[in-house]
């Protein structure tokens, strides 16, 4: 019975194998998600009606300057320079008005010379800058100075007291130096300290020469020249921050504006009228006029090939000097008349003209 049984069941698991493979493809097919169908794109249609134009953009507000260029854009957001504002012209005549009236308040006359000039610096700096200066050169020198019972010491001194005389200066604040040093130099500090080089012995050769130089010197003190320097020194940094404010910065500009347009002419000028005092002074003082025209021409041979153009220079050059003072002489001379000098003056005037430094 079992032979049988599985006789019968043979056929039909071969049929049920068969029907298995005929639908499992079906089953996959089952279990699969649907497809995506494409998705259609929409079309806009195109209008042949031209679209509406867009509104004409507002007119910009335009500005013409002074220079004739155009500037676009609000004209009230835009700064105007500060000299074209309602306050510029009250502020500029204000400051107009205070700096004539401060000028005004500090002019002075140069004495002999009769020059007028604007000096704002009082004698209490000047004093100051003097003993600066004093301690600075003292401290570069003070080895080499001669004691004062030096020949040397003693000659100078001789003439510069007279000077001091004549010059109607104080003459207990002044101080003389004698520095062995061959430089042919000599100078006068604010304040009265003179300081003479030995190497510029062998030039003045006499007390009349000596006169020459020192006479110069000590007019520079009497017209406060350094002082003088000073102030238009501060005037000058003031117009150079002005200048670079309007102009911008321009160094090489500014330099040969300051510096060869107005400096170095003005310390021509003031070493010029220092020749001039100092020929009046030493004429005061009973010393030989004519003394100073030998004495630059000496340092005129001395000097043979140092020369610089007059431009470059800051004192006027020896030739130009002699001609000034031989143009000054008949003033000299007619001061030397008045100056009442007597013939123990002139006895003594002789002497010293022969005296020779031997150095």
């Amino acid at each position: 019975m079992a032979s049988r049984l599985l006789h019968v069941l043979k056929p039909l698991r071969a049929t049920t194998l068969l029907l298995h493979q005929r639908l499992l493809p079906l089953r996959t097919l089952a279990t699969r998600p649907p497809p995506r169908s494409p998705q259609r794109r929409k079309t806009v249609p195109i209008s042949t009606t031209p679209a509406p134009a867009a509104p004409p953009p507002e007119p910009t507000a335009r500005a013409t300057g002074a220079n004739g260029y155009e500037y676009f854009g609000s004209t009230s957001s835009r700064r105007l320079p500060f000299y074209r504002r309602p306050y510029a012209a009250l502020g500029a005549t204000a400051a107009a008005v205070f700096l004539a009236g401060y000028i005004v308040t500090h002019l002075e006359t140069v004495p002999i010379s009769g020059r007028t000039r604007f000096n704002d610096v009082s004698p209490a700096t000047e004093a100051l800058l003097g003993d600066m200066a004093y301690r600075q050169v003292m401290a570069e020198v003070g080895p080499a100075l001669l004691p004062a019972n030096h020949p040397y010491s003693l000659f100078v001194a001789r003439v510069a007291r007279r000077l001091i005389a004549a010059s109607g200066l104080n003459a207990a604040d002044w101080q003389i130096h004698v520095v062995n040093d061959a430089q042919r130099n000599a100078f006068v500090l604010p304040g009265g300290k003179i300081f003479v080089f030995t190497g510029i012995l062998p030039i003045v050769q006499t007390e009349d020469g000596m006169a020459a130089v020192l006479g110069h010197e000590m007019a520079h003190q009497l017209a406060r020249h350094s002082v003088e320097k000073f102030t238009w020194t501060k005037i000058l940094v003031v117009a150079q921050i002005l200048f670079v404010a309007v102009f911008g910065p321009s160094p090489f500009l500014t330099r040969a504006i300051t510096d060869l347009g107005i400096m170095r002419p003005f310390s021509r000028k003031c070493e010029s009228e220092a020749d001039f005092i100092g020929l009046q002074l030493m004429a005061k003082a009973c010393y030989d006029p004519h003394a100073a025209v030998a004495m630059w021409q000496r340092m005129s041979h001395a000097d043979v090939g140092q020369d610089v153009p007059k431009f470059l220079s800051t004192h006027p050059s020896h030739s130009s000097r002699i001609d000034k003072i031989r143009e000054w002489m008949p003033q000299a001379e007619e001061t030397l008349r008045d100056s009442n000098c007597g013939e123990s003056a002139d006895e003594h005037a002789a002497d010293c003209i022969h005296f020779t430094v031997a150095v």
